[in-house]
């Protein structure tokens, strides 16, 4: 099992936290995980042209 601080987490760490495979400890709210889940997954995919687009910079060198 590994911890994560969501809070301090990148984007890309985020979101495979809160992965099918994720499983929260504790839920204050319910839904909270949820709603966490859509955020972190919405945010991977927005930001993704910007990662490949850093591989392919690296890859040039």
């Amino acid at each position: 099992m590994d911890v994560v601080d969501l809070a301090a987490a990148g984007p890309v760490l985020r979101a495979r936290a809160l992965g099918p495979t994720g499983e929260p400890l504790y839920e204050s709210t319910s839904g909270l995980y949820a709603t966490a889940q859509m955020a972190a997954l919405t945010e991977a995919m927005e930001i993704a042209w910007l990662r490949r687009l850093d591989l392919e910079l690296l890859a040039e060198r």
